[in-house]
């Protein structure tokens, strides 16, 4: 069965990470946390979950995903994970960071995209960011998914800017994208952020609307 539609995850109020039935296709897990969706959470393959907190016996959670064999299925519901990253990754690291640390840069990613995006009707009323849209679902299937190049500017987002390290003397200074904002290191011979946002808006070509209007579901 390639697609795995609402598999029960039952919590005890103290466990954080939970095994699924079945491996799963990265990047594909849709999980529903009394009836909303869920984003607090990320894949550890290639079959747990890890939440941000542990769901009490009384929660109802349920996960659907497609199988580790179904080929070419894009992001249900985050942008990019800490696996599809260190695959994507141009960064060069012979280290790279803990799933953890790249979660948090993954989170940080996905609201400057959804800034820098703007307005578009979302696929579903519940969702917290801005992809998938309503253009974004799957006619055959009716599956709505992450297009492919959004998860690839989130993973090159972390690379040029979440992972830039200039060198010489630094200073932390604040930038400013639409809504979202952050910091970051910089020097005298540091690019500037222009620069190192060229080729992130090149990607998102096409992906932007600033007219319009967007649920906020906080």
């Amino acid at each position: 069965m390639p697609y795995i539609q609402y598999e029960n995850i039952t919590g005890d109020g103290s466990a954080t990470e939970f095994t699924l039935g079945q491996n799963f296709r990265n990047g594909t897990c849709r999980i529903e946390y009394n009836g909303r969706l869920f984003y607090e959470y990320w894949e550890v393959s290639p079959n747990k979950i890890k939440f941000d907190f542990a769901p009490s016996a009384d929660d109802l959670v349920k996960v659907s995903y497609y199988t580790a064999n179904e080929a070419g299925r894009l992001n249900a519901v985050r942008y990019l994970t800490p696996k599809q990253y260190l695959e994507l990754s141009d960064s060069g690291n012979e280290t790279p960071p803990e799933d953890e640390a790249i979660e948090k840069k993954i989170r940080e990613a996905e609201m400057f995209i959804d800034a820098f995006c703007g307005f578009w009707e979302k696929a579903d009323e519940t969702q917290q960011l801005l992809f998938p849209r309503i253009v974004d679902i799957d006619n055959e299937e009716k599956y709505p998914v992450i297009p492919k190049e959004i998860t690839k500017t989130t993973a090159l987002f972390i690379d040029m800017i979440l992972n830039g390290n200039n060198g010489g003397n630094e200073e932390i200074v604040e930038e400013s994208i639409g809504n979202y904002s952050y910091k970051k290191s910089t020097s005298a011979q540091a690019e500037t952020i222009d620069d190192k946002l060229l080729p992130i808006k090149v990607m998102l070509k096409g992906f932007r609307k600033l007219t319009g209007k967007m649920n906020i579901n906080l």
